[in-house]
């Protein structure tokens, strides 16, 4: 908890994945499947959504796109807390629309309000402790709940009782979710004053639609299918929100209210990061079942088209259009986790790791340039360590004083960042006590201009033997960065 006030994201994931590792233990499997049960939670409250919502067919179509939606995998493959607030965001969306809509009122077992009430402001708490974008989608939420009390003032009858009652009771235990995030909403507020994330440049003018299509087929776009078939996602989630919104029910009214403020969320973020970027494909799982309802309720609409002669064109259309997405959305998915497996440039700590390990002898010690890459650097070598049964490489982090101030290096011990200003003060020997004779420092760094000159002629000090360095040079696509040279400086 300590360490997590700097940063921008709640504790709830760290804590969950700590007593998850100490019951199954640390291996890369376990650390993974964490976020594929939390992928899986986020499935099952989807599938519920889309079925009660439209119905058992269109449920099935939108559990299949959300189980092969290359961003739901890619994020339920990730040690990250994405799919763990994918998981509570759906579950919100699911229950905000069942009360607000007046379902669960009057149902009876798990399905009542009460119980209704209780899982959405816990769910609503779990996607505020999980990531700092919990806040506007939780908002967005409260909105649709809002939205739905007022428009039953139109309604009247018993109908109108029970939406008017089910929006009180969600907007109700979504602010109850909002009180339990409190003790924490002080350090969320700093931590979103303090300055702009490294990680996130300004999005491009239509990043937001992008957003949608890759949630939904992936990011190759290298077949002309693929083309086709972003336009008939657009188009479908259009159809699918206006056939909502112009039901003469209720619910589906309310229905077409929640997939829009799904879908607004990846605008709003969009719109915040043009000024202040936050932008990131990855935070934005809370709008992937949404925009999945969306398009499962176009292609819904256009089975439902009146046609006098041929009245099973439309279902034929609209089975050709939901098996065809469905195939390739899961091959989208399928090239992504080959590439990933290939290892082509998307994780090179491995691939760096790899080759220190190779060449490290007794005594040496890697010192990284950049605080971000110590800690992917650390979980690979330890695990080459375990394969190999060699010893521990020492590892350190540089911090020059000067540089742009990263969060993350608040979560490395103390003992393990050397500072500049040791340095001047000290000598290396004196900031590095646990360099040996005859061990080398190892550094890690980019290979462009910038990361060249972030001051290391220091490390050129006669005490020093050699120094090793290893430089990645990425390309104009980060996600190919790769090892390219190795080279030794005198």
């Amino acid at each position: 908890m300590r360490h997590s006030l700097p940063e921008p994201y709640p504790p709830l994931y760290a804590l969950l994945l700590g007593g998850w590792i100490r019951l199954l233990g640390d291996t890369e499997v376990v650390l993974r499947a964490f976020s594929v049960v939390a992928g899986l939670a986020a499935l099952l409250a989807g599938w519920r959504w889309a079925h009660e919502a439209l119905g058992r067919w269109p449920g099935l179509l939108a559990m299949g796109l959300l189980a092969v939606s290359p961003l739901a995998v890619a994020n339920a493959r990730d040690a990250r807390m994405y799919s763990l607030e994918t998981a509570f965001a759906t579950i919100c969306w699911w229950l905000t629309w069942r009360l607000a809509s007046g379902r669960a009122s009057g149902s009876r077992g798990v399905g009542r309000p009460v119980v209704s009430a209780v899982g959405l402001a816990l769910a609503s708490a779990g996607e505020l402790w999980t990531l700092s974008l919990g806040l506007p989608t939780a908002f967005l939420q409260f909105v649709v709940a809002a939205a739905a009390g007022l428009g039953a003032t139109r309604l009247g009858g018993v109908r109108a009782g029970l939406i008017r009652r089910g929006a009180l009771q969600a907007a109700g235990a979504i602010v109850a979710g909002g009180l339990l995030f409190l003790p924490w909403l002080p350090a969320a507020l700093r931590s979103a004053a303090s300055g702009e994330p490294f990680w996130t440049p300004p999005p491009g003018s239509f990043d937001w639609a992008e957003t949608w299509l890759t949630a939904v087929l992936g990011w190759r776009t290298d077949l002309p299918a693929w083309d086709l078939a972003r336009g008939v996602i657009v188009l479908s989630a259009l159809l699918g929100v206006g056939a909502l919104a112009r039901t003469p029910r209720p619910d589906a009214r309310i229905l077409a209210l929640a997939i829009a403020a799904g879908m607004a969320l990846t605008i709003i973020i969009w719109a915040v990061s043009t000024v202040r970027s936050i932008y990131d494909t990855r935070y934005l799982g809370a709008s992937l079942p949404p925009v999945v309802l969306a398009v499962t309720a176009g292609i819904r609409a256009i089975g439902r088209l009146p046609v006098r002669r041929a009245s099973v064109v439309p279902r034929a259309a609209a089975l050709g259009l939901a098996v065809t997405l469905l195939g390739l959305s899961t091959l989208g998915t399928i090239r992504w986790l080959d590439d990933w497996r290939a290892q082509t440039g998307l994780a090179p700590a491995t691939e760096l790791a790899t080759e220190i390990r190779g060449r490290a002898r007794p005594n040496d010690l890697l010192l990284t340039i950049d605080p971000r890459s110590y800690f992917p650097m650390v979980y690979a070598l330890e695990r080459i360590r375990q394969a190999d049964g060699g010893q521990d490489l020492l590892l350190k982090t540089w911090d020059r004083g000067d540089e742009p101030f990263y969060r993350g290096l608040t979560l490395i011990d103390e003992d393990h960042v050397v500072r500049r200003l040791d340095v001047l003060q000290s000598g290396w020997r004196g900031a590095l006590p646990e360099l040996r004779p005859g061990g080398r420092i190892w550094l890690v760094a980019a290979a462009n201009a910038a990361r060249e000159d972030l001051g290391f002629r220091p490390l050129e000090d006669a005490e020093l033997v050699e120094i090793d360095r290893i430089v990645v040079r990425r390309g104009t696509d980060a996600a190919q960065a790769r090892l390219v040279e190795l080279a030794r400086d005198p």
